[in-house]
């Protein structure tokens, strides 16, 4: 063969040729995983799906589909690089990175698979749990594991690249006990959440009322609670603050107190009062929305004298314990009194002070 032919593989021109074509397969494959992973993700979900075919229940699929999904298309991210690398004859130092690479790969693929699990892993440990979890917490449980798992995911990453973690960790140490002087008030939060967690004083839906804020809950925080208010309007409350006061939680009461004071006019004679007190009292006892029964109570009764007036107290509880009904019923029996009062006496009574003027010479 003449010798202008012949190609010497040590030839710096075939050997930049030949990497050029190395790139252009690595650059090509990378491509097509970025381009292709929704389509071979979707591919390897339908194949998992028909796998896992006995399961029926929708919510049970959702929930898996959220935990593979995501880390499904990076696995094929994670394809693409490593084809991309062995296409490349890399240098010994730039493999050694490309190595530290896919280990960090890895493990990131690992521990997002972890972190996505324990959503799902939660509701099946509330649905099997004999002591009844509560919603709330399970969601701060559940937060608590994922900061675990991102904290020591991080870990892990970094021990792949060769930093000594026991140092690492050491210098947190001092670095934590400054954060943690800084931080006092969430630590406090942190730590009345647990403690309002523990004594079940209220949850979502809940209707509750303290010192500064009534209102529905929302939601409940690691540090904070959300409450609405009957005008639509959102409070966000720290935990610590609802801790250290009172709550009073409506929303376990199957009924409502109304409690008043009625100044009857003190120009009414005796049989007048006790009329209103025998009308007043048997209409209460008769209406459907006023509980009645054993262990009921009811009071209607002539309580004492005021400026002008005498005092009928009336006390009972309605059926319903919901605000809006509770607002009409205690409205219609307001109205449906006080007509009782103005037909029987002389209407109510009010404060009243009588001058007597005295001319001087």
């Amino acid at each position: 063969m003449p010798r202008h032919l012949v190609v010497s593989v040590e030839d710096p021109d075939f050997y930049a040729v030949h990497q050029f074509l190395r790139i252009g397969v690595a650059i090509a494959i990378l491509v097509a995983c970025i381009f292709l992973r929704k389509i071979v993700a979707k591919s390897l979900v339908n194949v998992i799906f028909m796998i896992l075919s006995h399961i029926k229940e929708d919510s049970t699929k959702k929930q898996i589909h959220d935990v593979i999904a995501g880390p499904v298309e990076f696995s094929c991210l994670f394809i693409g690089v490593f084809g991309a690398g062995s296409v490349l004859r890399l240098p010994p130092d730039l493999q050694i990175v490309f190595k530290y690479i896919l280990l960090s790969f890895l493990d990131v693929l690992l521990f997002w698979v972890l972190y996505r699990a324990i959503t799902p892993i939660s509701h099946v440990i509330q649905k099997t749990s004999t002591g009844g979890v509560s919603e709330e917490i399970r969601k701060v449980i559940s937060d608590i594991v994922k900061i675990g798992i991102v904290i020591f995911g991080f870990l892990t990453v970094l021990q792949a690249w060769g930093v000594n973690v026991a140092a690492f960790l050491a210098g947190l140490g001092l670095a934590g006990m400054a954060v943690a002087l800084a931080a006092q008030d969430t630590l406090k939060n942190l730590f009345a959440s647990f403690e309002m967690f523990a004594d079940k004083s209220f949850k979502k839906g809940d209707w509750i009322k303290t010192s500064s804020v009534e209102g529905i809950v929302e939601k409940v925080s690691l540090r904070t609670t959300t409450i609405r208010r009957f005008d639509s309007s959102t409070v966000i409350v720290p935990n610590a603050n609802l801790s250290n006061g009172p709550i009073t939680n409506f929303s376990p009461c199957t009924h409502r107190k109304v409690s008043w004071s009625l100044p009857i006019a003190g120009g009414a004679t005796r049989e007048q009062l006790v009329n209103v007190q025998k009308k007043v009292d048997q209409y209460i006892r008769g209406n459907k929305d006023v509980v009645n029964g054993e262990g009921s109570t009811i009071i209607v009764a002539l309580d004492e004298f005021g400026e002008n007036c005498v005092t009928l107290f009336v006390f009972f509880y309605t059926v319903t314990a919901d605000w809006l009904p509770y607002m009409r019923v205690k409205q219609s029996i307001l109205l449906d009194v006080k007509k009782i009062v103005e037909q029987e006496t002389n209407g109510f009574g009010v404060p009243t002070r009588n001058l007597k003027m005295v001319k001087l010479n």
